[in-house]
């Protein structure tokens, strides 16, 4: 009886540890760190770790996936910064800066993307812009 107790507590425990780590999923402390991430591994050209972060509806065959982002490298990222996070429902931008100097020019320059995230199976998907 006793050992039935101690499985039943240690089943709702881990029961409750799971449904927060996924309501925290969503919130944006944990999306920035994604997304950080993401964009952390793609100027560094680690396309098979940042693919895996993709959303899979309309994404394409890795080559193809890699051929498109290798373009980031080209441009000489020296740093970027997320701001002006918002998620709504499932969805969520992230205004993403990049400081840049392209080759042969040697004056740094800044854009600004944003970036487009889906909340789904409990994880942010980055979806990538063709």
């Amino acid at each position: 009886m006793e050992r039935k107790i101690v499985y039943l507590l240690i089943f709702a425990l881990l029961f409750i540890n799971y449904g927060c780590a996924t309501v925290h999923e969503k919130n944006e402390e944990f999306l920035r760190s994604i997304a950080e991430e993401y964009w952390k591994l793609r100027i560094e050209g680690d396309f098979n770790k940042s693919y895996k972060l993709e959303y899979k509806e309309n994404l394409p065959a890795f080559e193809a996936y890699k051929n498109i982002a290798t373009g980031i490298l080209k441009v000489g990222i020296k740093n970027f910064k997320l701001s002006n996070l918002r998620i709504e429902k499932e969805t969520a931008l992230i205004d993403v800066e990049f400081n840049f100097s392209l080759p042969g020019i040697g004056k740094t320059s800044r854009d600004i993307l944003t970036d487009k995230w889906i909340y789904e199976n409990g994880k942010w998907w980055h979806i990538m812009l063709m």
